[in-house]
């Protein structure tokens, strides 16, 4: 065994630096974060050979000519001075390792001047060592120059990425920069051209519109909420506008750029009802809480955060939401002739939106005000039955529907009158007048949108009794989360109990499932516990197995209807509290009015 002994200093700071230091977007990290700390309102960043050239220059304060060589000590810090200052930091750096880790793997040139100094400072470092520290010319505030980096650990230029790749990791974090610091002017210049000069006057639409674009700019809205946990403000997309992914999430927690997936979470159960599955808004939002309220020294690049009262955050974060969803005046429709816009929503493949088998994800829970006990709570619905291909019957009398009025959640305005004339497209499609004009109606979705809402509203499922039991193998996981959420189940209005070591054996079925697709449904809801996990409130649960077991019961596209079912299904959807998107996502609603239909066929009369 060799002896143990002290590691050499420069060895011990390039040690730190592969904590500190992953890429180039990691150094301009550190280099910003330390000029708003100097108290910049404007910083200017450039970048170049992939990365190896960075400069970060800012109006700061600057540093002190006898502290510039001390900054690039270990541990040298002006932000903390005990731990208990740790709980009340203000500022984005505090741990001094930021500087000397950077040093440590390059080839470094600073420059700073404070106000009531004449001359500058510059200092000149190679991995670590100090060979020049002079004074020089310069304006007030710092100007660093990292060149050649990881020039003296090759093993870490491997793992770099291309020069387009590395180069876009930094055009992302000055995005991030500029949407969180509004009030901070930045200009980023990427191999000799600016891509980024945002003005510093705290205009966060108009820094929207440099790094988004004016279409999705003008599809955001604003979010403000104030609670005694603390303060959330920011944009969020209109449900219409959302992305595939969730590159358009910003998060900050006091000025701070972090990632929290339980915002994530949250945005995504609040927003599943109105877009469809696998669809993300756009986000930009800003928390600001008290400094003991957040821990900041979870992880060395300082992306994680951990909240002392999380549930303070989580409630803040609803409500303000919610309250600004519920402001919102959503009608999704479709004009005949309309311009494609380019924010609305990706159109997903058919394997994921035309397949009605297909359980769609879990989402967010009903208000638990709408769980009360009511009279109506088990009233049974009554499905319709559905001939085989049985022909269209027009003789029965016409029925105008008009909507009964009803808070829309959704924000959207009333349905207009609504009455049911035929189908379309192989039996998918309801064709109704609407208003002046005319509609096409899902006939799906409209009536598991319908069955959701009266499942939703009832304290318990009402089962039906099978005579022959549904028997289906399971494993013993499977077995564990069914004991676990057997309550939720119950309510649901499934029983079940073992039937020998692998098995189970469904003894009833809530009343709307139809007995051929029991085993089916039971298989997704439990594929869906073994994804979420067993620790979900059990409202929250109720309120996704309502979803899939809508999903199941409701009439299938290609189904023929009467038209006496169809004006059935039509009116209990028009009574719906959000009629224009199932509880998936997917829009209901297809409009076209009196005035696009003319023009369509050159009436201008």
């Amino acid at each position: 065994m060799n002896p143990i002994r002290l590691l050499d200093t420069q060895v011990a700071n390039q040690i730190a630096a592969g904590e500190v230091v992953e890429r180039p977007a990691s150094v301009i990290k550190e280099l910003v974060e330390n000029s708003l700390d100097s108290g910049a309102s404007f910083i200017q960043v450039e970048v170049d050979q992939g990365g190896r050239f960075l400069r970060v220059v800012d109006n700061g304060a600057g540093i002190p000519a006898d502290s510039v060589a001390l900054a690039f000590q270990r541990f040298a810090t002006s932000k903390l001075l005990s731990f208990e200052d740790l709980w009340s930091l203000e500022t984005m750096g505090f741990r001094g390792e930021a500087l000397p880790s950077i040093a440590s793997v390059s080839r470094v040139e600073v420059l700073s001047r404070t106000a009531d100094q004449e001359i500058a400072r510059r200092l000149v470092i190679q991995g670590g060592e100090v060979l020049e520290d002079s004074p020089a010319g310069g304006p007030v505030g710092t100007s660093l120059t990292i060149r050649d980096l990881f020039f003296n650990t090759p093993a870490r230029l491997k793992f770099l990425s291309s020069e387009t790749t590395e180069l876009g990791y930094i055009q992302q974090l000055m995005q991030a920069f500029a949407l969180g610091l509004p009030e901070i002017g930045f200009k980023f210049v990427k191999k000799g051209k600016t891509v980024l000069h945002t003005t510093g006057k705290n205009d966060l639409s108009g820094v929207v519109r440099q790094v988004f674009g004016k279409d999705l700019a003008d599809s955001l809205y604003s979010v403000s909420h104030e609670t005694q946990g603390g303060q959330l403000r920011g944009v969020l997309s209109y449900p219409d506008c959302v992305r595939r992914d969730r590159n358009y999430q910003f998060f900050f927690v006091n000025r701070r750029w972090v990632k929290v997936p339980g915002i994530s979470k949250l945005l995504d159960d609040l927003y599943a009802d109105l877009v469809p599955r696998k669809n993300f808004p756009v986000a930009i939002l800003q928390l600001e809480i008290p400094a003991g309220n957040v821990d900041v020294n979870v992880h060395p690049t300082k992306k994680e955060v951990k909240f002392k009262h999380f549930s303070q955050i989580y409630t803040l974060l609803r409500e303000g939401i919610q309250g600004s969803l519920s402001r919102y005046h959503f009608e999704r429709q479709t004009s005949i002739g309309a311009p494609e816009i380019q924010s609305a929503p990706v159109a997903l493949p058919p394997a994921l939106i035309d397949s009605e088998d297909e359980t769609p994800p879990f989402a967010n829970p009903a208000p638990a005000e709408r769980m009360k006990e009511s009279a109506a709570s088990y009233a049974v619905w009554q499905a319709p039955v559905i001939p085989e291909r049985a022909p269209q019957v027009f003789s029965l009398p016409e029925l105008e529907i008009t909507p009964t009025p009803r808070p829309v959640e959704s924000g959207g305005p009333p349905l207009e009158p609504v009455k049911a004339i035929g189908q379309a497209c192989d039996y998918t499609y309801i064709v109704a007048h609407y208003g002046n004009g005319l509609a096409l109606i899902d006939q799906h979705v409209a009536e598991e949108r319908a069955l959701y809402e009266q499942l939703i509203e009832s304290e318990k499922i009402l089962s039906q009794p099978l005579l022959i039991s549904v028997v289906m193998e399971i494993d013993e996981i499977d077995r564990g989360l069914l004991e676990e959420h057997r309550e939720v189940f119950e309510r649901a209005g499934f029983e079940w109990e073992a039937y020998g070591p692998a098995s189970i054996a469904i003894r009833a079925l809530p009343h709307c499932l139809r007995i051929t697709q029991a085993e089916a449904t039971f298989r997704d809801l439990l594929q869906e516990l073994r994804e979420t996990g067993v620790a979900k409130a059990h409202l929250e649960s109720f309120n996704r197995l309502c979803k899939t077991i809508a999903c199941h019961s409701a009439i299938r596209a290609g189904d023929p209807l009467s038209l006496e079912q169809m004006q059935t299904i039509v009116k209990n959807w028009s009574e719906t509290r959000n009629p224009y998107t199932c509880p998936h996502g997917r829009p209901i609603l297809l409009k076209f009015t009196k005035q696009e239909i003319n023009k369509r066929f050159l009436r201008t009369w």
